[in-house]
């Protein structure tokens, strides 16, 4: 456990979505409960705490993402025209990939948002077969991954 590393993760992603102190303070609590309280941790889940299995600690992780940040979720084969929209609702500007672009292949999104934008996306990944992409700066990206791997949350 290492809560300097995650409060520096947590500011990173936040970045984009500008939540509140509360938000960051309850995912900080969350984190630490991980690892010293998985009866507490399982109780900030709330509902999902009921089924969470808690056993593996980066899928606790990925949960607190889940849990308190606004992504991107969707099954594997997502919709281009659905991530658009988030896309664009948190950089303020009209962002469109289309499934023509896309093609299968994520890279062309990232390609064609980290090059109309100061923004890519970072997939915080649950260990099954959805999605759940958080927008970032791009420039934090290299940043985020060394982070998470830090911190061992599963990212792509």
């Amino acid at each position: 456990m290492n809560l300097t590393i995650f409060k520096e993760f947590l500011g990173l992603i936040n970045r984009v979505y500008q939540l509140d102190s509360d938000v960051l303070m309850r995912a900080q609590v969350m984190y630490q409960a991980i690892y010293q309280d998985t009866a507490q941790f399982k109780q900030l889940l709330g509902d999902d705490g009921q089924t969470a299995d808690v056993s593996q600690k980066p899928f606790c992780l990925f949960l607190i993402f889940e849990k308190l940040f606004p992504c991107y979720f969707d099954d594997w084969k997502f919709y281009c025209e659905d991530l658009s929209q988030y896309i664009s609702q948190y950089t303020q500007a009209t962002f469109i990939i289309t499934d023509e672009e896309y093609a299968g292949e994520m890279d062309n999104i990232l390609d064609k948002l980290e090059k109309q934008t100061p923004f890519s996306l970072l997939h915080i990944w649950s260990g099954g077969d959805d999605v759940h992409f958080y927008l970032i700066h791009k420039t934090d990206k290299p940043k985020l991954l060394k982070l998470a791997q830090e911190l061992d949350i599963w990212v792509e």
